[in-house]
């Protein structure tokens, strides 16, 4: 299940994945050491306890556009998690994918590790997706050189809270099926790169990885696009944030 999660949002989710089984194995290997410790001073008074367990399209061959998805050549966000930086940038090609109804133009958006400089990221290139907006919805149509068939909806539009929607594509040969809601903040987000309002959320709950329940939640503000990420796995949460938002 982990290779076919990596395909439902973004690029980041492989990596924020990576880093939530990480720190869920380390939070478990932590909380056995300590439990560990506690045993060995009971066995001086008593016997060690047991740990308990427990609607279609309309014309979406054109381009359309929305605020909280911007896309542009060169846009560029710069992103942190755990003390690790990984930047996106929006390839100044565009290219032409899908058939019939489907068919849309695509921006390759390349992510990178490290942070950007003048709007130009450096590092190592981590993988590439292909993302059209379509007047439905934003939707990704291909995922490293893997085309996703059909195309996967991650942001339903227009932007109505509490919308839902099921999504089931094949991507890479592995099926991609769950559901996403849409919900509006009552507040404002704060982020490294700053303060936002208006801010919508699109969450997936009731996934799995490695036996553990999964959820995810990211948040689009106006003008921006993703702020804020959220992966919680068996209960670990890993953020990501928006350090730096470049329009170049």
């Amino acid at each position: 299940m982990k290779a076919t999660l990596k395909y439902l949002l973004f690029p980041l989710l492989a990596l924020s994945l990576t880093l939530a089984v990480g720190a869920y194995a380390q939070d478990k290997k932590d909380t056995s050491k300590k439990d560990e410790k506690k045993d060995e001073k009971k066995d001086d008074k008593k016997d060690d306890k047991k740990e308990d367990t427990k609607e279609k399209p309309k014309d979406p061959s054109k381009e359309a556009s929305t605020e909280y998805y911007p896309l542009k050549a060169g846009m560029t966000w710069t992103y942190k998690s755990d003390g690790k930086t990984f930047t996106v940038k929006v390839d100044s090609k565009t290219e032409k994918k899908g058939e019939g109804k489907d068919a849309a133009e695509c921006y390759k958006l390349v992510t990178r590790l490290g942070d950007s400089v003048a709007g130009d990221a450096t590092g190592k290139e981590v993988t590439t997706e292909l993302i059209a907006v379509r007047k439905d919805g934003v939707f990704r149509y291909g995922f490293e050189n893997s085309d996703a068939k059909p195309p996967l909806c991650f942001l339903k539009l227009p932007v109505k809270a509490g919308d839902k929607w099921d999504f089931d594509s094949k991507i890479g040969g592995q099926d991609v099926k769950g559901s996403f809601s849409l919900a509006e903040e009552k507040g404002s987000v704060k982020v490294a790169q700053g303060e936002y309002k208006n801010v919508i959320t699109v969450s997936s709950e009731g996934l799995k990885i490695d036996n553990q329940n999964v959820s995810i939640k990211y948040y689009f503000a106006p003008k921006v696009g993703m702020i804020k990420q959220v992966v919680t796995v068996g209960g670990t949460p890993v953020e990501i944030e928006l350090e730096k938002f470049s329009e170049k």
